[in-house]
């Protein structure tokens, strides 16, 4: 498998050292990398606003005009990606509740070592590999197939389950209790008529969630502990 990760910082001699030390860790792993280095965040949504995403991106927060936040925002709300895994980088640790809605994968301070980049990559790929499996199932005669990475939530409707992308819904007959134990570790039930892809989940609320999309979904009494106990060790 070859993975694709772009390295945005205005720092020259970070972008060469961090672009020397990700192709050394990806080859000591045995997979293949492609890796695009971009020098400020303007030129980097530009890039993104044509060509496919990233399966990492390593984002410096002190970026001139639009900054690292400024980025992940728009990574997260306009283009609607939430399976691409965005790592901050940064010299300082006061941004811990600003990065909070746009989900990071994780947070380095410079400087940063080989091992920690290498356990944050490792991280990220056991997740990207659990959304690019599918979960399936059938609508008549028709058998449907949707990547994990593209699931929103699904939502019981009395014998029917609706599943949400940021595209379509589509409806087969089932029961959420069936449904989530063919579903990745991503996916948690907040309440005894929804499931969530915790990836979409942009703002979360002891008592609802409100995705990258804007959809807000409640979470009821009985899912509350769970969901805040999944949510505090997703996000450590």
């Amino acid at each position: 498998m070859k993975y694709k990760v772009a390295i945005c910082d205005d720092e020259v001699s970070t972008c060469e050292e961090l672009d020397a030390k990700t192709k050394s860790i990806f080859t000591k792993l045995g997979y293949d990398v492609e890796v695009d280095v971009y020098y400020s965040g303007e030129t980097f949504v530009n890039h993104i606003c044509r060509n496919n995403p990233y399966d990492f991106i390593l984002l410096d927060i002190e970026l001139f005009e639009l900054n690292g936040i400024g980025v992940g925002k728009y990574i997260r709300d306009y283009v609607m990606d939430f399976r691409t895994q965005i790592v901050y980088i940064s010299s300082k640790t006061t941004y811990a509740m600003e990065l909070f809605e746009i989900s990071p994968l994780d947070f380095l301070v410079k400087p940063i070592y080989c091992d920690q980049l290498t356990k944050t990559y490792e991280r990220g790929m056991a997740i990207i590999g659990t959304l690019q499996e599918c979960f399936e199932c059938t609508n008549g005669n028709t058998v449907i197939r949707v990547p994990f990475a593209e699931i929103l939530y699904m939502e019981s409707e009395g014998r029917k389950v609706k599943l949400v992308t940021s595209n379509e819904e589509i409806f087969f007959y089932d029961k959420l209790s069936n449904v989530i134990k063919s579903l990745s570790t991503v996916f948690i039930q907040i309440h005894k008529s929804y499931i969530v892809n915790t990836n979409a989940i942009k703002e979360y609320h002891s008592d609802r969630v409100v995705l990258f999309n804007l959809n807000e979904l409640p979470i009821s009494r009985t899912y509350r502990d769970i969901v805040k106990k999944y949510m505090i060790r997703r996000d450590r």
